[in-house]
């Protein structure tokens, strides 16, 4: 972020001490200064030279046992315990009625997108993901009769695959590619569609100084040596499905930074959608957020506070393999409803 790397460069304006000079010690000075010291103690404690039998007695020294290191660790244990109970205890007894009650919506809030925590390994593979997802979205109710399910990855088409059959809907596969940054093929800074809309993660572009020019160049070479051969390959040279009026269901396995999924959100509006679902079966809880802004609803079996990635969430992923893409988009393509493809991949 640009405030980071303007602090990282910025001066600090903290003077160090001046580191005090060392003075020759002789042993009479200490003498000097003990007795001095000595003297004073007695003047402003008259008592406890007149009378000695009026001075403190030191108490008997007494002899403990040594801790054995699991006696050691028991008390640690109960004493951290204790801790967090009076902490707690605390915290709830000075909490404003009404911040408590933001406090609860807000835990309410959270419930309602699944997990919260850093989880791991919470589907075994695709389809138990899918089965949970699709619990979550028949919860829902929702009434669409003119609807198409759209895949933001070729990954997703798993689930792209599975839902259109369980809704007898259209399917397609938006095409999109990242646009790297200059001399660094892993810090992406944009994405663009086979629409040729463009999302842009501004705080990357910013802080690096990058030109809009080299972006918009790069966004025009992506789309032709990365996205033209995919869609000729894939779908055989056709444009993207008509989305207009349409219930779109964007699907995913999962989403990470969003910036995907809002380019397909982007191209969704662009291309006149009447309304837009996103679907996934885990997601960042911030991103979550922000998508919920730019959509009709979000569905997802859990949200998290602090992502990983997606692959951390399964306990088996693999990459769909050409075949099998090919074999779904080929499916597809041949009517506008998928009874041909209700083989399961």
């Amino acid at each position: 972020m640009p405030s980071k790397i303007a602090q990282k460069h910025a001066k600090s304006s903290i003077k160090s001490a001046p580191k005090p000079t060392p003075k020759d010690i002789n042993a009479s000075d200490l003498d000097k200064d003990f007795a001095s010291t000595q003297s004073s103690l007695e003047s402003k404690n008259p008592t406890s030279t007149q009378n000695p039998s009026n001075a403190q007695k030191p108490s008997p020294t007494k002899t403990t046992k040594p801790l054995k290191p699991q006696d050691t660790l028991r008390s640690t244990k109960s004493t951290i315990q204790t801790l967090n109970q009076m902490s707690a205890k605390s915290f709830a007894q000075n909490l404003p009625q009404n911040l408590s009650q933001n406090l609860s919506n807000e835990a309410r809030e959270r419930s309602l997108h699944g997990l919260t925590n850093l989880a791991t390994q919470l589907f075994e593979n695709r389809e138990d993901a899918f089965d949970k997802l699709y619990d979550m979205f028949v919860n829902q109710h929702i009434d669409s009769s003119q609807n198409i399910i759209l895949s933001t990855s070729f990954d997703g088409l798993f689930f792209a695959h599975n839902l259109a059959h369980k809704l007898n809907s259209k399917l397609d596969l938006l095409f999109s590619a990242p646009i790297f940054a200059p001399m660094n093929d892993e810090c992406e800074i944009a994405s663009v569609s086979e629409n040729m809309d463009i999302v842009l993660n501004e705080e990357l572009i910013d802080s690096f100084d990058i030109t809009l020019d080299y972006v918009y160049g790069e966004a025009r070479r992506t789309y032709d040596e990365v996205l033209l051969p995919r869609i000729y390959k894939f779908r055989k040279g056709a444009t993207l499905s008509d989305l207009s009026q349409k219930d779109v269901f964007l699907i995913d396995q999962g989403v990470e930074s969003g910036i995907t999924m809002s380019l397909a959100i982007k191209t969704c509006i662009q291309k006149k959608a009447k309304s837009i679902f996103i679907l996934a079966p885990v997601i960042s809880r911030d991103v979550a957020e922000l998508l919920k802004s730019q959509s009709d609803m979000l569905i997802c079996v859990a949200s998290i506070d602090y992502f990983v990635s997606t692959e951390h969430y399964y306990k088996e992923l693999k990459s769909l393999s050409e075949e099998e893409v090919l074999k779904i988009m080929s499916a597809h393509t041949k009517a506008d409803k998928p009874e041909k493809s209700k083989e399961s991949i």
